[in-house]
């Protein structure tokens, strides 16, 4: 867990970032010549899309300052404290999409789009600067953010794929031009080789799963398909797993009013306080928490 975040539980933003039941939200906010805060202290465990329509903002991320004028964006990711200042003599208007790694997560979990999850996933704050138009795909990544935005207070049945479209589009973009790559030559081939591995979580995530299945379903040992598995996604095959039946559970947790036993037990945890002490470890709350931050 992040340190400032073990510090600073009461800094969590107590919003709900989710559009009928879908795991986003966006936000648009106009300040007058008379504030100061264009953003007050917070985190939460969703990524965001920050973007100024109007004026100039000082951003502070995890301690490090950017100067975003209009047109910029920051992109800002998850359990990260972050705030916002303006100058007190001037307006200015800003944009935000917030959205659940699940967003991301179930647009490409079929094949060789893990790939590109795993890579937004493992977006760190150290490499985080703004975007300000000065290169020709940062404009392009500009000009598709304000056509996302542009569907702002629109009513969900009449843009959900357009937003979608763009959102994947913005990913994109991040992944060609903004994340780091992976240093590993072998990546592509590694993901290929665990692909029927990962499907198979995706596919019985709610059962019992062994890591012998596992390595057996991908002709290997268990010794190398843990070794490949951490080279391919930096975590372990349980820790993934765990995960992903969590996230699986935060669907649950909004979607439904199925008690929380019930609830893990349909994420594959047998154990009640097992379910819970995971779910803290993932989403730094419990799930009760978490439903009643998204009632």
């Amino acid at each position: 867990m992040n340190s400032a975040i073990e510090q600073h539980h009461s800094l969590h933003e107590n919003i709900v970032h989710t559009t009928e039941n879908r795991p986003y939200s966006m936000h648009y906010t106009e300040l007058t010549s008379q504030n100061t805060c264009a953003l007050y202290l917070h985190w939460h465990a969703e990524y965001e899309f920050f973007y100024v329509a109007e004026g100039s903002i000082t951003f502070i991320l995890n301690q490090r300052k950017f100067v975003l004028e209009a047109g910029h964006a920051l992109i800002i990711p998850p359990f990260i404290l972050h705030q916002a200042e303006k100058d007190p003599n001037t307006s200015c208007a800003h944009y935000a999409f917030v959205f659940s790694p699940t967003y991301l997560l179930d647009s490409v979990s079929d094949g060789g789009y893990l790939t590109y999850f795993y890579q937004i996933q493992n977006l760190e704050a150290s490499n985080i600067h703004p975007i300000t138009g000065e290169t020709i795909w940062e404009q392009h990544f500009l000009s598709l953010l304000k056509s996302l935005f542009s569907f702002y207070q629109k009513p969900i049945k009449s843009s959900e794929l357009a937003i979608h479209g763009y959102f994947l589009l913005l990913c994109q973009e991040l992944m060609n031009h903004f994340i780091p790559k992976p240093l590993e030559p072998t990546f592509t081939k590694c993901s290929n080789q665990l692909l029927p591995a990962l499907n198979y979580i995706h596919e019985h995530y709610n059962e019992e799963i062994s890591l012998k299945q596992l390595a057996t379903i991908v002709y290997l040992s268990k010794e190398q398909f843990c070794r490949l598995f951490k080279k391919f996604t930096h975590v372990s095959p349980f820790y993934y797993l765990n995960r992903y039946r969590i996230q699986k559970s935060c669907e649950y947790l909004m979607s439904t009013d199925k008690k929380i036993a019930e609830i893990a037990s349909l994420c594959g945890f047998n154990n009640i306080s097992y379910f819970n002490r995971e779910f803290k470890k993932y989403m730094k709350m419990s799930p009760s928490h978490y439903r009643q931050t998204i009632e």
